[in-house]
């Protein structure tokens, strides 16, 4: 899942930091990456697009809420993975 997630920071700049542990990933989005003014109304809105389009349950962390936070459920396989990098993709590339 990380290396998805950091395939994604690769091409979105709003991505500038994939980090975590386990399953316990974070990904924080900015406005700006010189000045790392937090986005929180994109991941307000990443992570609500993500629900109703996408039926994908995230949310955000941190204290300007701006960084998505992702738990997923120990179950989790592969294809799973590639679904939800995939529709972050998607979300992201509109966004």
């Amino acid at each position: 899942m990380v290396a998805g997630l950091n395939q994604l920071k690769e091409r979105y700049p709003f991505i500038v930091d994939v980090r975590g542990q386990g399953l316990y990933i974070g990904v924080e989005l900015v406005t700006d990456p010189q000045t790392l003014e937090p986005a929180t109304a994109m991941a307000k809105t990443v992570v609500e697009r993500m629900k109703s389009e996408q039926r994908i349950l995230l949310n955000t962390n941190g204290y300007d809420n701006h960084i998505i936070k992702i738990k997923p459920p120990m179950i989790i396989g592969e294809q799973d993975v590639d679904r939800l990098v995939t529709a972050l993709d998607q979300v992201f590339a509109t966004v």
